[in-house]
């Protein structure tokens, strides 16, 4: 999209086409009936950084490391490993709401227009953690009396040899980007 958007946008005969070809239906009702995606104003900074998340035939460069993302055949094909298994890691990360109907409605781009905000916060760690699984570790000899005290909905391991817990720490997150957008958000 911001490809095209770049590369047409000042033709005569852009918006014509932009809305013959985007004309998408939902419920039959057109979502882009001026074949504008409301993203517009964001398509620099997501042809910028977008290789860091998806590999396109087309962006495939000399500093791009292919092992780095999933092959073809694999469940998430193309998208860079870090963006299923350690998110935390992504310089960049681009979130679309589906606010129609929504209370945040009212807030949306197409409501108010875009409000850029830049905040800076030295505590912010990471964009965002994976969650924590919910599973607890019976030490040998300590099972019924200790299972007993947790709810359902936890995974329990039981009998596990009391060195392996002793190499658990505990650790706390930190502030994470994601968690700044939210509250900003809501």
């Amino acid at each position: 999209m911001a490809l095209d958007y770049y590369r047409y946008h000042h033709t005569d005969t852009y918006e014509n086409d932009l809305k013959n070809n985007n004309n998408f239906l939902k419920n039959n009702v057109s979502i882009c009936s001026y074949g504008e995606t409301g993203y517009e104003q964001y398509y620099h900074d997501i042809e910028g950084f977008w290789r860091l998340l998806y590999l396109g035939y087309d962006n495939i460069a000399e500093d791009i490391n292919i092992s780095d993302y999933y092959g073809d055949n694999e469940d998430y094909p193309l998208w860079n490993k870090q963006v299923i298994l350690d998110p935390a890691s992504l310089l960049f990360w681009f979130d679309f709401f589906d606010d129609e109907g929504s209370e945040i409605e009212q807030f949306s781009i197409k409501a108010i227009g875009d409000r850029s905000e830049n905040k800076k916060d030295d505590n912010v760690r990471a964009i965002i953690y994976k969650d924590t699984p919910d599973i607890v570790f019976v030490p040998i000899n300590h099972g019924e009396e200790m299972i007993a005290q947790f709810q359902d909905g936890y995974k329990i391991y039981k009998d596990v040899d009391e060195s392996i817990i002793s190499t658990l720490s505990l650790s706390f997150k930190q502030k994470t980007a994601h968690d700044v957008i939210d509250t900003l958000l809501y």
